[in-house]
């Protein structure tokens, strides 16, 4: 990343989030000055492992920016988590899921203190969580038995609402959400506010990077709210792209209000609908591609930041998730031999294979122009 930002001519900017005796972790941040007004960011990494395949869409497009610029300015955030990258972790250094942590502190306080959602988590803890070091036979059999077992009885949506809905009380457990905003965040949140302060959000596309969930090699581009100007940038191609799923409408505080009330936690368990990639995150809060948490980095009053999490599919939803357990159990209970256990969520979260990657950096290509045409188009008028 760092000798294409250099080819490309781009300013380079390094922000240290954290060290230790295996060395520094951070984040490399690339500004492409364009010639005009407005601003196009692609973030990858903020799931740590998932950041490879946004990587590889970074660097593709600073080969073609050099090539043939465009007129608005690009940001390329490069491993907003880099511990979790470095050690194959979708969480940071503290355990902490980052795209459940983009919060305030009044949001926190509350989550902590009276989260219904709570009891739902609790209800897969035993298997979300062990609390040992698996065996042979759990790894390769028991935890198949163990899934299935679950989602005979609850249903998948409910496994997966329960699962990115997060916890903000485990503190070991997968997608814990933290307690107190993350280095990784108040840093990135720094920086713009320093460089981009006075941009009007309302001429800003934010594109976060993701992987895991959906068909392998096929994205789909998950957005904070219903927009038709979305829906028809980014129709549903079969085999290709599921198109924009805006389906997660309502403020951040909203939404903790309503995990707060005493109907969600019945609510959530009803396991019907389909299960597409947006499917359970309808109560997800603390998300990165957010409009309600990227405009405090811009000009107060000028709209909203465009922003969407482009997911591209890896492996089954069952397969991430038992990556996920396993990874996390290693981690906090066989630490001495965790380079085995996150070889489950690297090969979850990083298909290597050509036709994956060449589907990866032709949509990740198409997604940055279309945004950037949109951003020139508003930012121009």
């Amino acid at each position: 990343f760092i000798e294409a930002a250099k080819a490309a001519g781009a300013e380079l900017h390094e922000q240290e989030v954290c060290q230790d005796d295996e060395g520094r972790y951070t984040q490399d941040i690339a500004v492409l000055r364009g010639s005009g007004p407005g601003l196009v960011v692609v973030s990858s990494g903020t799931h740590g492992v998932e950041g490879y395949g946004g990587s590889g869409v970074q660097i593709s497009l600073l080969r073609q920016l050099k090539a043939s610029p465009v007129t608005p300015t690009v940001v390329l955030i490069h491993a907003v988590n880099p511990y979790g990258m470095a050690h194959f972790r979708r969480w940071n250094e503290h355990n902490v899921d980052l795209n459940r942590n983009a919060l305030h502190p009044h949001q926190f306080e509350k989550l902590v203190k009276e989260d219904r959602l709570q009891s739902t988590y609790m209800q897969f803890d035993h298997s979300f969580n062990p609390t040992r070091a698996p065996g042979w036979f759990y790894t390769h059999i028991g935890i198949w038995l163990d899934m299935v077992s679950m989602v005979a009885r609850h249903g998948l949506r409910a496994l997966k609402t329960a699962l990115v809905a997060a916890t903000y009380s485990q503190s070991k457990g997968v997608f814990y959400g933290g307690q107190e905003l993350q280095r990784s965040h108040a840093l990135v949140r720094e920086f713009m506010t320093k460089h981009f302060s006075e941009t009007r959000a309302a001429d800003v596309a934010w594109i976060d990077v993701h992987t895991g969930l959906g068909p392998s090699g096929v994205d789909v581009l998950m957005g904070p709210r219903p927009d038709p100007e979305l829906d028809a940038l980014f129709p549903q191609v079969s085999g290709v792209c599921d198109g924009y799923q805006g389906k997660m409408s309502g403020s951040t505080d909203e939404k903790i209000a309503e995990r707060c009330s005493d109907a969600t936690s019945a609510s959530t368990q009803d396991a019907s609908g389909p299960v597409n990639q947006s499917a359970g995150y309808e109560l997800t809060v603390g998300i990165l591609g957010n409009h309600h948490w990227l405009n405090q980095f811009f000009k107060p009053n000028t709209g909203d930041v465009t922003c969407v999490t482009q997911e591209f599919g890896t492996r089954s939803n069952l397969m991430v998730a038992r990556a996920l357990f396993l990874e996390n159990c290693g981690y906090n209970f066989d630490r001495q031999n965790h380079a085995y256990w996150r070889t489950f969520t690297r090969d979850a979260f990083y298909v290597r294979t050509p036709a994956w990657k060449q589907c990866l950096l032709s949509r990740g290509r198409d997604v940055f122009m279309k945004l950037t045409a949109k951003v020139e188009k508003a930012a121009g008028s």
